[in-house]
C-alpha cells in the first residue's frame, strides 16, 4: 500500500472574491519528486504555500498526514535583521541539534554553495541569488519529510544549481520533494512526477 505524502479533496483558493485555485482533487506519494508546472498566474505558487499550511483553503481538505515541512519561498524576507551566518546556525539549532554539529553543516553547505565571503553579510544586504543560497541551506541542514520550495534554482549560478541537482538526486533519507518551476530543464533534471496548473485547474498529473 502506498503512503501519502498529500492528499487534497476539493481544493478551492479564493482571495478578494477572485477564485485562484478550483476544486482541485490530487494525491502526491511519499518518497516522489514532484514539480508544479504551468504559466504565471496559473496558481503554482498558492498551491505550494496551502501544501505548506501557510495559507488554508477556502473550501476543500489538504492532509499532509502530520508530517515535518520545511518551506522555501522564492524571495527572502526582509525582515530578518540576521547575518546569514547567524541566521543559519540559529535556524538549525532550533531543530534541537548541538551547535557544533549544525555549525559543521553549515560550513559544508557554505563551501559547497561559495558563501564563505558572505557569512557577516546582513541577509537584507546579500543579492537575491545569495539570499537564494542561503534559503536552500536553511532548508536542507534540518531533516524534514516534505520539502517544499518555489522556483528552485532561479538566481543561482551553474555551480550551485549542479550541485543542489546532485544534493536531490543524492538524497539517502526518503522525504517527497516538491517544487514549482517554469523552466523546462528544472523539471527535467529534478522531477519524476509533474503536476501542471492552467488557470487554478488540474489539467494533467504526469506520473
Amino acid at each position: 500500500m502506498k503512503e501519502y505524502a498529500v492528499q487534497a479533496s476539493h481544493v478551492s483558493k479564493r482571495f478578494d472574491q477572485e477564485d485562484v485555485l478550483h476544486d482541485l482533487h490530487f494525491t502526491i506519494n511519499h518518497n516522489t519528486k514532484l514539480a508544479i508546472v504551468g504559466h504565471n498566474g496559473s496558481g503554482k505558487s498558492t498551491l505550494l504555500k496551502l501544501i505548506a499550511n501557510i495559507y488554508r483553503p477556502s473550501s476543500g481538505k489538504i492532509d499532509t498526514f502530520g508530517k515535518v515541512i520545511r518551506y522555501v519561498p522564492e524571495h527572502f524576507s526582509e525582515k530578518i535583521r540576521f547575518k546569514l551566518g547567524e541566521y543559519l546556525l540559529h535556524i538549525g539549532m532550533m531543530s534541537g541539534e548541538k551547535k557544533d554539529v549544525v555549525q559543521r553543516k553549515v560550513n559544508d553547505y557554505c563551501e559547497m554553495f561559495d558563501l564563505h565571503n558572505h557569512m557577516n553579510t546582513f541577509l537584507k544586504n546579500c543579492s537575491k541569488g545569495t539570499q537564494q543560497k542561503a534559503s536552500l541551506i536553511q532548508a536542507l541542514i534540518t531533516d524534514c519529510d516534505i520539502l517544499l520550495i518555489d522556483e528552485p534554482l532561479t538566481g543561482l549560478d551553474d555551480d550551485s544549481k549542479k550541485n543542489f541537482i546532485q544534493l536531490i538526486q543524492d538524497k539517502e533519507r526518503d522525504f517527497t520533494f516538491i517544487f514549482t518551476s517554469h523552466e523546462q530543464e528544472t523539471v527535467n533534471a529534478l522531477a519524476d512526477e509533474i503536476l501542471v496548473l492552467e488557470n487554478g485547474r488540474i489539467v494533467k498529473q504526469e506520473i
